[in-house]
């Protein structure tokens, strides 16, 4: 896995096989104290553990110029904040295949910073009294293009450039 090719590139992605070397490059990025306007970019998190949705998602936000993480589990995710990763945006299916869920993520990302703006995605409508203040929701299946404006009007609504 590479360390965002030297920063020029748009996306680092940690799998669910948790391999070493992924999480040390990821690692070796949060530490850097590199921040997200020094990438030249908006950050967005994608924690999605179907692989096919979150690829497509990814694909469609990095064509619109972000820089992309993605997570396949809650834990992959959690590890980048416990990291220091910083996101403008974090895009978490709610039921995740791990020992936490989506609204876990969420929390922890907010609980490292208020301003992280926050966008559930999940296949059920269910309960949505665990939400973080100010975010979105998509039921799935979902537009790309919707989950892009989306997060432009999140980022713009807490005055960050795009």
């Amino acid at each position: 896995m590479r360390l965002l090719e030297q920063y020029s590139t748009s996306s680092v992605a940690v799998g669910s096989l948790g391999k070493a070397t992924e999480f040390d490059d990821l690692r070796a990025l949060a530490m850097s104290k590199i921040s997200p306007r020094e990438l030249g970019s908006l950050v967005v998190l994608i924690v999605e553990d179907e692989f096919f949705l979150r690829c497509n998602l990814a694909d469609c936000l990095r064509d619109a110029g972000w820089v992309v993480m993605e997570a396949a589990t809650a834990d992959d995710a959690m590890a980048m904040c416990k990291a220091g990763m910083a996101v403008h945006v974090l895009i978490t299916d709610i039921q995740l295949n791990a020992s936490a869920t989506g609204w876990d993520v969420a929390e922890a990302f907010r609980a490292s910073s208020s301003d992280t703006a926050v966008i559930y995605t999940s296949a059920r409508s269910g309960d949505r009294t665990r939400s973080v203040p100010d975010s979105l929701h998509f039921a799935k299946p979902y537009q790309t293009t919707d989950v892009l404006k989306a997060c432009r009007q999140l980022v713009a609504s807490q005055g960050s450039p795009q």
